[in-house]
């Protein structure tokens, strides 16, 4: 437990003493740096046993050195994983170094991002422990790979750098087929939806809510075999749950910021967000789609971290207060689900591994 109340703490205590000096920006970038740096500590110093598919990578990772360089053209998909190892093997096989570089692959490009795109680093810090796949980061080493890439990918996009985008995103799929879904970024991220849109929204998602199970099983029909198998139970994947708080966010980013404040990237991540609560609702019936929208929801700290500065002067209080309600309760959800929840992922208690 003292290992993810530093996690915590330490940014928020350094947050707080610098706060009222110096340049906002730099206290943003430096607060984030912390938490990001503490983050990769804990992924590269942990256990096998902390995340429950580490110890079955490192099984992969001795599978992998028996194999020849010819096994990759035998396969069909996610290649992109095989020669990563064969690379690492290539210079060494430890296991430690082996987790050390997944980790600081995984982490880097999140916190390289991050520390450009957010506004604030509480908000970010939070929303990332609760909304952002944190504990995935412990255990599903190949995707955890792929969302960063992801993010990353993202960044390129907002910049208007398409065929990186695309490469990108092709790298994150030879690592996990789920980073296809990143495909669906490049059209929604330069639509704008207005407030005056925010009721075809509503009532979009409540045909597509309603009818979820059916739509996913016609998606389901065209994916390969291996994803035709049923999904884990929404009790499982918290599915409703974060619906629930996806859809709140969602109305808090109509109601409260100023459209005239925002601009094509707060559009953007706004039309995105929506798109993550859409993939939410299939989540509730397959934890496959849950998997499609670690990717989104990874940039949803992004978003909420930027809009709370969208308001009028007249609403800055309620800005303000909005903020240390969301940084604390979702602070508190994150140690009670840690302590009290189905550590599925077996992150918690936290086992150093050197």
């Amino acid at each position: 437990m003292v290992e993810y109340v530093f996690l915590i703490a330490l940014p928020c205590l350094f947050f707080a003493v610098k706060k009222s000096v110096g340049d906002l920006y730099k206290l943003t970038r430096n607060t984030l740096l912390i938490f990001f740096v503490l983050f990769a500590l804990l992924l590269c110093l942990r256990d096998s046993s902390v995340g429950i598919d580490l110890s079955v990578y490192l099984i992969d990772l001795k599978y992998t050195a028996r194999q020849p360089w010819s096994h990759v053209l035998e396969l069909d998909t996610e290649w992109g994983w095989f020669i990563f190892q064969k690379i690492f093997l290539s210079i060494t096989k430890s296991e430690r170094a082996f987790i050390v570089i997944c980790a600081l692959i995984s982490v880097v490009p999140i916190c390289i991002v991050y520390c450009k795109e957010c506004e604030h680093p509480l908000i970010a810090v939070s929303l990332f422990l609760t909304v952002a796949p944190f504990t995935m980061f412990f255990s599903g080493i190949r995707q955890s790979i792929a969302m960063g890439l992801g993010v990353l990918a993202f960044f390129c996009l907002k910049h208007k750098k398409f065929i990186l985008f695309i490469l990108i995103s092709a790298l994150a799929f030879t690592f996990h087929q789920s980073a296809f879904i990143l495909i669906f970024m490049l059209p929604f991220y330069f639509i704008k939806i207005k407030w005056k849109y925010a009721i075809f929204v509503l009532l979009a998602f409540a045909v597509v809510f309603a009818f979820r199970q059916r739509i996913f099983d016609a998606i389901l029909s065209i994916l390969p075999e291996k994803y035709q198998k049923s999904g884990e139970n929404t009790t499982e994947t918290g599915a409703f749950g974060m619906i629930v708080l996806l859809g709140m966010f969602a109305v808090y980013s109509f109601i409260l910021p100023k459209e005239k404040y925002m601009n094509r990237e707060d559009y953007g991540l706004r039309t995105l967000l929506v798109f993550a609560l859409f993939m939410q609702a299939f989540a509730s019936v397959h934890a496959l789609a849950m998997r499609f929208n670690y990717y989104y929801l990874l940039l949803v700290p992004i978003f909420m971290s930027r809009i709370v500065n969208r308001v009028r002067k007249s609403d800055q209080g309620i800005a303000v207060l909005s903020v240390i309600v969301i940084v604390m309760f979702m602070i508190t959800y994150f140690f009670v689900t840690l302590v009290y929840g189905e550590n599925i992922l077996k992150i918690y208690p936290y086992i150093w591994g050197v």
